[in-house]
């Protein structure tokens, strides 16, 4: 990833508002994807990517494990900051 213009680091998806409060992101993830539902949808996505034969399937894999470890952090860091019962879409960071 040499060469690539500094900007690169940085968010590209997340609104300027999401930047401001990240964890309305993780909020609404996990509105729409309760952890049972995103690892069935993860493995989904491995399978399909492994059945390709032109993939690397030891980087999907891998990959895939740690995305999966990322976003059960995230939800383990969303449970202890805000609560375990406030799963809401577009809930806002509140202090």
């Amino acid at each position: 990833m040499k060469g690539l213009p500094e900007w690169h680091q940085q968010p590209l998806a997340l609104t300027e508002e999401e930047i401001a409060a990240p964890m309305t992101v993780i909020n609404d993830f996990f509105y729409s994807y309760p952890l049972p539902e995103f690892r069935e949808h993860i493995k989904t996505l491995l399978l399909m990517a492994c059945s390709d034969q032109d993939c690397n399937a030891a980087f999907n894999i891998i990959f895939c494990e740690d995305v999966t470890r990322l976003i059960e952090s995230c939800y383990l860091l969303k449970n202890e900051d805000h609560g375990k019962n406030n799963i809401t879409r577009g809930e806002s960071l509140k202090h």
